[in-house]
Protein backbone atom coordinates (compact mmCIF):
# COMPACT_ATOMS: atom_id res chain seq x y z
CA UNK A 1 0.00 0.00 0.00
CA UNK A 2 1.22 3.50 -0.86
CA UNK A 3 0.41 5.12 2.47
CA UNK A 4 0.58 8.87 2.96
CA UNK A 5 -0.28 11.11 5.89
CA UNK A 6 -2.32 14.26 5.28
CA UNK A 7 -1.99 16.75 8.13
CA UNK A 8 -4.69 19.42 8.46
CA UNK A 9 -3.87 22.15 10.97
CA UNK A 10 -6.16 24.55 12.77
CA UNK A 11 -5.55 27.28 10.20
CA UNK A 12 -7.16 24.94 7.63
CA UNK A 13 -10.06 23.89 9.86
CA UNK A 14 -11.61 27.30 10.43
CA UNK A 15 -15.32 26.60 9.97
CA UNK A 16 -18.03 25.00 7.81
CA UNK A 17 -16.42 26.12 4.54
CA UNK A 18 -13.26 24.17 5.38
CA UNK A 19 -14.85 20.73 5.27
CA UNK A 20 -15.66 20.63 1.53
CA UNK A 21 -12.09 21.75 0.80
CA UNK A 22 -10.70 19.05 3.06
CA UNK A 23 -12.81 16.45 1.27
CA UNK A 24 -11.48 17.68 -2.08
CA UNK A 25 -7.88 17.32 -0.89
CA UNK A 26 -8.56 13.78 0.31
CA UNK A 27 -10.26 12.81 -2.95
CA UNK A 28 -7.41 14.32 -5.00
CA UNK A 29 -4.81 12.25 -3.14
CA UNK A 30 -6.88 9.07 -3.26
CA UNK A 31 -7.41 9.46 -7.01
CA UNK A 32 -3.63 9.55 -7.42
CA UNK A 33 -3.30 6.03 -6.04
CA UNK A 34 -2.45 6.99 -2.47
CA UNK A 35 -4.01 5.52 0.67
CA UNK A 36 -4.52 8.67 2.78
CA UNK A 37 -4.30 8.71 6.56
CA UNK A 38 -5.57 11.98 8.03
CA UNK A 39 -4.12 13.68 11.11
CA UNK A 40 -6.20 16.62 12.31
CA UNK A 41 -5.70 19.50 14.71
CA UNK A 42 -8.44 21.24 16.66
CA UNK A 43 -10.56 23.77 14.80
CA UNK A 44 -9.02 27.22 14.60
CA UNK A 45 -9.06 28.95 18.00
CA UNK A 46 -10.53 26.00 19.92
CA UNK A 47 -7.40 25.06 21.88
CA UNK A 48 -6.86 28.69 22.88
CA UNK A 49 -10.48 28.77 24.05
CA UNK A 50 -10.03 25.60 26.12
CA UNK A 51 -6.86 27.02 27.69
CA UNK A 52 -8.77 30.20 28.61
CA UNK A 53 -11.61 28.18 30.16
CA UNK A 54 -9.12 26.19 32.25
CA UNK A 55 -7.33 29.33 33.40
CA UNK A 56 -10.63 30.94 34.43
CA UNK A 57 -11.20 27.92 36.64
CA UNK A 58 -7.71 28.08 38.18
CA UNK A 59 -7.85 31.83 38.76
CA UNK A 60 -11.53 32.36 39.60
CA UNK A 61 -12.95 28.98 40.53
CA UNK A 62 -15.28 28.89 37.51
CA UNK A 63 -16.14 25.23 36.73
CA UNK A 64 -14.50 23.74 33.64
CA UNK A 65 -17.11 23.14 30.98
CA UNK A 66 -16.68 22.09 27.38
CA UNK A 67 -20.27 23.01 26.49
CA UNK A 68 -19.29 26.10 24.50
CA UNK A 69 -16.72 24.19 22.44
CA UNK A 70 -19.07 21.24 21.93
CA UNK A 71 -21.84 23.58 20.75
CA UNK A 72 -19.48 25.12 18.18
CA UNK A 73 -18.82 21.70 16.64
CA UNK A 74 -22.50 20.73 16.71
CA UNK A 75 -23.39 23.95 14.88
CA UNK A 76 -20.80 23.28 12.16
CA UNK A 77 -21.97 19.68 11.83
CA UNK A 78 -25.57 20.80 11.39
CA UNK A 79 -24.62 23.37 8.77
CA UNK A 80 -22.66 20.81 6.74
CA UNK A 81 -24.67 17.66 7.41
CA UNK A 82 -28.45 18.12 7.76
CA UNK A 83 -29.81 16.46 10.88
CA UNK A 84 -26.37 15.77 12.31
CA UNK A 85 -26.97 17.03 15.87
CA UNK A 86 -28.00 13.72 17.44
CA UNK A 87 -25.32 11.77 15.61
CA UNK A 88 -22.56 14.15 16.64
CA UNK A 89 -23.73 14.31 20.25
CA UNK A 90 -23.83 10.51 20.35
CA UNK A 91 -20.30 10.20 18.95
CA UNK A 92 -19.00 12.76 21.48
CA UNK A 93 -20.89 11.49 24.54
CA UNK A 94 -18.09 9.32 25.93
CA UNK A 95 -15.59 12.20 25.65
CA UNK A 96 -17.76 14.51 27.73
CA UNK A 97 -18.63 11.79 30.25
CA UNK A 98 -14.93 11.08 30.85
CA UNK A 99 -14.27 14.78 31.44
CA UNK A 100 -17.20 14.98 33.85
CA UNK A 101 -15.86 12.00 35.83
CA UNK A 102 -12.44 13.64 36.12
CA UNK A 103 -13.86 16.99 37.19
CA UNK A 104 -16.39 15.46 39.62
CA UNK A 105 -13.54 13.94 41.62
CA UNK A 106 -11.85 17.37 41.83
CA UNK A 107 -8.93 15.99 39.87
CA UNK A 108 -7.50 19.11 38.25
CA UNK A 109 -3.98 17.74 37.84
CA UNK A 110 -1.81 17.79 34.74
CA UNK A 111 -3.39 14.70 33.16
CA UNK A 112 -6.88 16.22 33.46
CA UNK A 113 -5.57 19.47 32.03
CA UNK A 114 -4.00 17.53 29.15
CA UNK A 115 -7.30 15.78 28.48
CA UNK A 116 -9.21 19.07 28.58
CA UNK A 117 -6.79 20.88 26.26
CA UNK A 118 -6.98 17.98 23.80
CA UNK A 119 -10.77 17.92 23.49
CA UNK A 120 -10.54 20.04 20.34
CA UNK A 121 -8.66 17.34 18.43
CA UNK A 122 -11.07 14.65 19.58
CA UNK A 123 -14.08 16.69 18.48
CA UNK A 124 -12.60 17.81 15.16
CA UNK A 125 -11.70 14.21 14.26
CA UNK A 126 -15.31 13.19 14.81
CA UNK A 127 -16.58 16.14 12.81
CA UNK A 128 -14.26 15.39 9.87
CA UNK A 129 -15.09 11.67 9.90
CA UNK A 130 -18.82 12.32 10.04
CA UNK A 131 -18.56 14.77 7.14
CA UNK A 132 -16.60 12.33 4.98
CA UNK A 133 -19.10 9.58 5.76
CA UNK A 134 -21.97 11.86 4.65
CA UNK A 135 -20.36 11.87 1.19
CA UNK A 136 -19.93 8.13 1.07
CA UNK A 137 -16.25 8.17 2.04
CA UNK A 138 -15.78 5.42 4.62
CA UNK A 139 -13.69 6.60 7.56
CA UNK A 140 -12.97 5.87 11.21
CA UNK A 141 -11.74 8.04 14.07
CA UNK A 142 -8.50 6.96 15.73
CA UNK A 143 -8.12 8.42 19.23
CA UNK A 144 -4.37 8.34 19.77
CA UNK A 145 -4.74 8.59 23.56
CA UNK A 146 -6.62 5.28 23.75
CA UNK A 147 -3.42 3.30 24.34
CA UNK A 148 -2.22 3.66 20.74
CA UNK A 149 0.27 6.55 20.70
CA UNK A 150 2.35 6.25 23.87
CA UNK A 151 4.60 9.07 25.06
CA UNK A 152 6.67 9.88 28.13
CA UNK A 153 7.90 12.93 29.99
CA UNK A 154 6.05 16.10 30.97
CA UNK A 155 2.30 15.41 30.56
CA UNK A 156 1.95 18.73 28.71
CA UNK A 157 5.02 18.25 26.51
CA UNK A 158 5.66 14.53 26.08
CA UNK A 159 7.76 12.65 23.55
CA UNK A 160 6.58 9.64 21.54
CA UNK A 161 7.87 6.20 22.50
CA UNK A 162 7.95 4.42 19.14
CA UNK A 163 8.49 0.99 20.67
CA UNK A 164 5.37 1.24 22.83
CA UNK A 165 3.29 2.82 20.03
CA UNK A 166 3.14 -0.14 17.67
CA UNK A 167 -0.55 -0.50 18.46
CA UNK A 168 -1.18 2.64 16.43
CA UNK A 169 0.47 1.09 13.40
CA UNK A 170 -1.67 -2.03 13.71
CA UNK A 171 -4.90 -0.04 14.20
CA UNK A 172 -4.28 2.27 11.23
CA UNK A 173 -3.19 -0.58 8.95
CA UNK A 174 -6.33 -2.55 9.78
CA UNK A 175 -8.57 0.43 9.00
CA UNK A 176 -6.84 1.13 5.67
CA UNK A 177 -6.96 -2.56 4.70
CA UNK A 178 -10.73 -2.52 5.23
CA UNK A 179 -11.11 0.33 2.73
CA UNK A 180 -11.67 3.10 5.26
CA UNK A 181 -9.75 6.31 5.84
CA UNK A 182 -8.32 6.76 9.36
CA UNK A 183 -8.93 10.18 10.90
CA UNK A 184 -6.25 10.41 13.59
CA UNK A 185 -6.19 12.91 16.44
CA UNK A 186 -3.09 15.10 16.47
CA UNK A 187 -1.49 16.69 19.56
CA UNK A 188 -2.69 14.07 22.05
CA UNK A 189 -1.28 10.76 23.31
CA UNK A 190 -1.20 8.73 26.52
CA UNK A 191 1.53 7.63 28.89
CA UNK A 192 2.44 4.00 29.55
CA UNK A 193 -0.28 3.77 32.21
CA UNK A 194 -2.96 5.07 29.83
CA UNK A 195 -3.26 8.59 31.25
CA UNK A 196 -3.77 11.43 28.73
CA UNK A 197 -0.77 13.57 27.76
CA UNK A 198 0.01 16.19 25.13
CA UNK A 199 2.87 16.49 22.65
CA UNK A 200 3.38 20.20 23.34
CA UNK A 201 1.60 23.21 21.87
CA UNK A 202 1.60 23.14 18.08
CA UNK A 203 2.56 19.47 18.39
CA UNK A 204 0.19 18.18 15.70
CA UNK A 205 2.96 18.40 13.08
CA UNK A 206 5.03 16.22 15.40
CA UNK A 207 2.06 13.83 15.69
CA UNK A 208 1.75 13.58 11.91
CA UNK A 209 5.43 12.76 11.44
CA UNK A 210 5.27 10.18 14.25
CA UNK A 211 2.22 8.52 12.71
CA UNK A 212 3.95 8.48 9.31
CA UNK A 213 7.01 6.78 10.76
CA UNK A 214 4.96 4.22 12.66
CA UNK A 215 2.88 3.17 9.64
CA UNK A 216 5.75 3.36 7.14
CA UNK A 217 4.18 6.14 5.07
CA UNK A 218 6.08 7.22 1.97
CA UNK A 219 4.85 10.80 2.11
CA UNK A 220 3.55 13.41 4.56
CA UNK A 221 1.63 16.44 3.31
CA UNK A 222 1.33 19.37 5.71
CA UNK A 223 -1.51 21.64 4.59
CA UNK A 224 -0.91 25.22 5.68
CA UNK A 225 -2.28 28.71 5.07
CA UNK A 226 0.76 29.56 2.89
CA UNK A 227 1.82 28.40 -0.59
CA UNK A 228 4.80 26.47 0.76
CA UNK A 229 7.99 27.44 2.57
CA UNK A 230 8.67 31.08 1.79
CA UNK A 231 12.07 32.69 1.35
CA UNK A 232 12.06 36.43 0.71
CA UNK A 233 8.30 36.22 0.41
CA UNK A 234 8.30 33.61 -2.35
CA UNK A 235 7.57 29.87 -2.16
CA UNK A 236 10.54 27.57 -2.68
CA UNK A 237 10.08 24.46 -4.83
CA UNK A 238 12.39 22.16 -2.84
CA UNK A 239 14.65 22.13 0.20
CA UNK A 240 16.63 19.61 2.23
CA UNK A 241 15.67 18.61 5.75
CA UNK A 242 18.84 20.22 7.02
CA UNK A 243 18.00 23.53 5.37
CA UNK A 244 14.49 23.56 6.81
CA UNK A 245 15.77 22.52 10.24
CA UNK A 246 18.15 25.48 10.20
CA UNK A 247 15.23 27.79 9.38
CA UNK A 248 13.22 26.39 12.29
CA UNK A 249 16.19 26.69 14.65
CA UNK A 250 16.46 30.35 13.63
CA UNK A 251 12.84 30.90 14.70
CA UNK A 252 10.92 30.37 11.46
CA UNK A 253 7.51 28.78 12.11
CA UNK A 254 7.63 26.31 9.24
CA UNK A 255 7.22 22.88 10.83
CA UNK A 256 7.66 21.53 14.34
CA UNK A 257 11.43 20.79 14.64
CA UNK A 258 10.73 17.31 16.01
CA UNK A 259 8.69 16.45 12.92
CA UNK A 260 11.78 17.14 10.81
CA UNK A 261 14.00 15.04 13.06
CA UNK A 262 11.61 12.09 12.66
CA UNK A 263 11.50 12.45 8.87
CA UNK A 264 15.27 12.87 8.38
CA UNK A 265 16.86 9.70 7.06
CA UNK A 266 13.54 7.85 6.97
CA UNK A 267 13.14 7.95 3.20
CA UNK A 268 9.77 9.65 3.48
CA UNK A 269 9.00 12.74 1.42
CA UNK A 270 7.58 15.82 3.14
CA UNK A 271 5.43 18.33 1.28
CA UNK A 272 4.24 21.71 2.58
CA UNK A 273 1.21 22.85 0.55
CA UNK A 274 -1.45 25.53 0.58
CA UNK A 275 -4.83 24.31 1.79
CA UNK A 276 -6.68 27.00 -0.16
CA UNK A 277 -4.58 27.52 -3.29
CA UNK A 278 -3.98 24.06 -4.70
CA UNK A 279 -2.63 25.44 -7.98
CA UNK A 280 0.62 26.03 -6.06
CA UNK A 281 2.69 22.82 -5.94
CA UNK A 282 4.16 23.68 -2.53
CA UNK A 283 7.61 22.88 -1.18
CA UNK A 284 9.07 19.37 -1.27
CA UNK A 285 11.51 18.48 1.53
CA UNK A 286 13.87 15.55 0.99
CA UNK A 287 17.12 14.18 2.42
Amino acid sequence: MALEVLKFGGSCLSGPDSLPKLRERVEEEASGGWKPVLVVSALKGVTDNLVAIWERHVNNGIPCSALEVLSQHVEIAERCIPGARKQFMRSSRLLIERLQRMVSTWDYGEHTRAYFYGLGERLSARLVSMYLESYGIASEVVDTDSGLLVASGDPMNSRVDFTLSRGLRDAVTEIVSSGRIPVVTGFIACDASGMPVLLGRNGSDYSAAAVARLIGARKVVFYKDVEGILLDGRPVASMTFREVHELCSAGAKVLHPLSLEIAMGSGMEVLVRSFERTSFPGTVIRD
